[in-house]
């Protein structure tokens, strides 16, 4: 799975089955391994064959989200929810702590977390929630254990 600032991408090994097309996607349902299916089955684990892509496109329109985009290769299958991007509104610029802006303008595009603790210059996972994104005059110190806790 990968989380980019548009999207989420859920990224599985090998393609589709053999007699799959990408225009299949939600109409046909061929198991890659049937005998992992019937067990599945068996066990109340799946509903039905084939019903999973349909099931989430209409899960996505009854929401008012867009449909994923669904890429297939030889390799890899890959399903990418779009994520709606919202502009920052000038009522809310005020609240930006000097953390938080410096969090933003070290931002390049899709970072990891270690390599964006590098560009702002922390080591501790601790000491980025407690102190490069709460001001701690800002919490309630009930709240800052709270934070803390968050593993």
């Amino acid at each position: 799975m990968h989380i980019y600032h548009d999207r989420l991408a859920i990224i599985t090994p090998g393609g589709l089955p053999a007699g799959m097309k990408k225009e299949d996607l939600g109409h046909k349902s061929v198991p890659r391994n049937p005998l992992l299916f019937s067990m599945f089955y068996r066990m109340s684990l799946v509903e039905q064959i084939g019903s999973g892509i349909k099931r989430i496109s209409d899960l996505c329109r009854e929401d008012g989200v867009a449909e994923p985009d669904f890429e297939v290769s030889e390799y890899w299958f890959t399903v990418a929810f779009k994520r709606v991007v919202a502009p920052i509104q000038p009522e809310n610029t005020e609240q930006v702590t000097p953390q938080v802006e410096k969090l933003i303008s070290a931002l390049k595009g899709d970072m990891r977390r270690d390599e964006l603790f590098a560009a702002v210059g922390l080591k501790h996972r601790m000491h980025f929630i407690s102190e490069a994104l709460l001001e701690e005059k800002d919490v309630a110190p009930e709240k800052r254990e709270d934070w803390k806790e968050v593993g």
